[in-house]
């Protein structure tokens, strides 16, 4: 309610800087993103602050500018707490990108959540060119997803192609019950469809540094970040066609 009072104060070429959480940007639909379209503000620009900003906050903040006016491209950058920032500062200005995403990107309105989310796109992106795939969605290769079933001695029913992803943490993803790390009711087990995905190359994905930053967009949590059944099929995936899945698990198995 502050930041709308705030903003009902903008004379028509008005702007308003504001430090808010991550949250703020979440919910592009109904959340408060959609009140301040309503009422007629947008955000214009999102730069990122470091930890260091503030010491005692436990929540990531961005600096946030609102005007009066639509604008195409939201103007988003990362503040970094080892520079003066100066090149962010003249790409700001002239609304323009800079050498790198971290001291200036445009992106459209509707792209943009969160840096943490942009950056994410940006590195799966990379990752889909490297190996000749696509970015998808868990969703669109899970036919069942399981938590443990305490009716069941293991915990989990037999299930072919399919893979045990850990709810919290990096302990790994695994394809057996034998291969577990942590207890099982710290697992949920997702069953793939064998047309588009092979689950010893979905485990393997999701044990590499981009598989990690697979598992941690889907991270919810003030105090213990952890998946759900509800959030994991939200996780995006680089995945290439099924024949080279099963190409590159047989080339790991050699190395």
């Amino acid at each position: 309610q502050l930041v709308l009072a705030s903003c009902d104060l903008l004379a028509d070429e008005g702007q308003a800087f504001f430090v808010l959480p991550n949250a703020f940007l979440f919910d592009r639909a109904t959340g408060v993103r959609a009140l301040l379209k309503e009422r007629g503000f947008y955000i214009w620009s999102v730069i990122a602050l470091p930890p260091s900003w503030n010491p005692n906050a436990l929540v990531k903040a961005n600096v946030i500018e609102i005007r009066p006016q639509p604008v195409a491209e939201i103007f988003v950058a990362k503040a970094s707490p080892d520079s003066s920032n100066s090149a962010l500062l003249t790409n700001l200005a002239a609304r323009q990108p800079g050498k790198v995403p971290e001291v200036g990107a445009l992106v459209a309105p509707q792209d943009f959540s969160t840096w943490d989310g942009f950056e994410a796109g940006l590195a799966f992106e990379a990752g889909a060119k490297r190996f000749g795939g696509s970015v998808t969605k868990l969703s669109t290769i899970v036919i069942a997803k399981f938590l443990i079933n305490r009716t069941v001695a293991s915990g989990f029913a037999d299930q072919p192609n399919a893979v045990f992803v850990p709810t919290l943490g990096t302990s790994p993803a695994v394809t057996s019950r034998a291969e577990m790390h942590i207890k099982p009711h710290n697992y949920i087990q997702l069953v793939l469809d064998p047309a588009l995905a092979d689950a010893e190359y979905v485990a393997r994905y999701l044990n590499t540094p981009l598989g990690a930053l697979t598992r941690r967009t889907v991270y919810t949590g003030a105090y213990i970040q952890k998946t759900s059944l509800k959030t994991i099929e939200l996780a995006p995936i680089v995945l290439p066609p099924i024949e080279d899945q099963i190409q590159i698990v047989g080339l790991q198995r050699r190395v």
